[in-house]
């Protein structure tokens, strides 16, 4: 038979077991509440016409009247339509078990307590020094359970205990899908990434919402729309600050939650992604581990700096260049490697404090987070050049093609801090003469 005719007379057939269950658990019920005669619970002779609570026909001595007037409830019946159920079901999902095999028969509920989540029921490996991270599932009730998730089969109970289960059993896979550093300096805002964790999403996956805030703060939500394309986000929108903690704390953590549901449209190629939260649901909350408060930026970041580095960042030819309001902006150009990966093995970020000056008077400044490809990656850059906004210190000259300018690069560690997978940063400095390229381009 074809799937559709298998469908077809499943849904006959448990049609008919709801329909003799309803007759066999509610008819008399529904009787009794109409016309109410006494009759014996036991064998459920009349006893309308008894004047005593004991049955003449069994024997059975009621204790009180109203047990007289107990609904009759047909059992055997009730046996016969769960029997039809489950033949009902086993209609239901044999084109299933016929594509998938045996494992398509577990109901939903059982695979989500059974489907092992142990390392060896994972393809493990480590993406860019992440630390072990969930790929494919490898056992047969893991990738049904998986493929049931990326079909949105789970009901929101389960969408909880299948990532409870696996964030309990690797709590990496947790700090993972929120990435922080495991100790801020004091004062210091703390800032995180968001990834759908691999395990129970593809990267193509519109609908999913991850978000996070301080725990025990009344700092707002911070999210990642991953249906909004990452070009679209703004480079404070890709690592979000969740605020400062209190002076006081020692140790933090935060508040997560995953949703689905969102529904991501775009009207056209150039107009901005909109988000419909309607059908939106929270599948999953928890708390991330314990995050250090202590010390200054020194104590958790790294200096690091060499000639070849120095080098390495001139290379990047930062300029000045017009932007589309008639203003300055900063350009670097972008690199598929990372700057020192071919000096020596060091993965250093870029923190730049960015000082602009003409005729040696500081006019403008800027603090850049360059955006570091991973050491040992090459990285497809869409983009051959990146500007960066300018805070001008006083009001930019109107001509911007007279006088010298200079642009000073610094490496700060209060800007590297929020290059989260790094420790180390250029603490180097360098400087060089700028010309300003007053022409409109398109800078990619």
């Amino acid at each position: 038979m074809s799937d559709d005719a298998f469908a077809i007379l499943a849904r006959i057939v448990i049609g008919l077991a709801i329909i003799i269950a309803a007759w066999a658990l509610l008819a008399d019920w529904v009787r009794q509440r109409f016309r109410r005669r006494r009759r014996c619970p036991r064998c459920w002779y009349d006893m309308s016409r008894s004047p005593t609570l004991t049955c003449s026909e069994c024997g059975y001595a009621a204790k009180k009247e109203r047990r007289l007037f107990k609904a009759r409830r047909r059992w055997r019946y009730v046996w016969l339509a769960l029997l039809l159920l489950l033949a009902g079901h086993a209609l239901r999902i044999t084109p299933e078990v016929r594509e998938r095999g045996w494992v398509a028969a577990v109901p939903t509920s059982v695979l989500v307590y059974v489907a092992p989540v142990r390392d060896d029921a994972w393809e493990i490996f480590d993406l860019f020094n992440s630390g072990p991270l969930l790929g494919d599932a490898k056992d047969p009730l893991l990738i049904e359970l998986r493929l049931r998730a990326a079909q949105r089969e789970l009901t929101l109970w389960q969408w909880h205990v299948f990532l409870d289960r696996v964030f309990r059993k690797h709590p990496n896979s947790l700090a993972q899908t929120v990435e922080t550093r495991d100790q801020w300096p004091a004062g210091m805002p703390v800032a995180v990434q968001f990834f759908a964790p691999w395990f129970a999403f593809s990267g193509d996956d519109e609908d999913v919402i991850i978000r996070a805030r301080l725990a025990g703060t009344d700092e707002p939500w911070r999210e990642r729309v991953f249906g909004v394309w990452g070009g679209e986000l703004t480079r404070e929108e890709r690592v979000p600050r969740l605020g400062t903690p209190p002076s006081d704390a020692s140790e933090i953590r935060l508040d997560i939650e995953i949703l689905l549901g969102a529904r991501v449209s775009r009207p056209s190629r150039t107009s901005p992604s909109i988000v419909d939260r309607t059908a939106v649901k929270r599948i999953w909350a928890g708390q991330s581990h314990p995050i250090r408060i202590a010390g200054r930026i020194e104590d958790v970041m790294k200096s690091y700096t060499t000639a070849y580095a120095d080098g390495e960042i001139l290379d990047l030819s930062p300029n000045l260049v017009r932007d589309g309001e008639g203003g300055l902006q900063l350009r670097l150009r972008t690199s598929s490697w990372h700057l020192g990966g071919q000096e020596d093995s060091v993965d250093w970020s870029l923190g730049l404090a960015v000082e602009v000056r003409r005729d040696g008077q500081p006019v403008a400044r800027a603090a850049v987070l360059y955006p570091m490809v991973e050491l040992g990656v090459h990285a497809t850059r869409f983009a051959s050049w990146e500007t960066f906004d300018l805070e001008w210190i006083e009001e930019p000259p109107g001509q911007l093609t007279q006088g010298q300018w200079k642009i000073v690069l610094r490496g700060d560690p209060a800007v590297a801090l929020y290059d989260l997978r790094r420790d180390t940063y250029w603490a180097g400095e360098v400087a060089v003469p700028a010309v300003v390229d007053t022409k409109d381009r398109d800078w990619r």
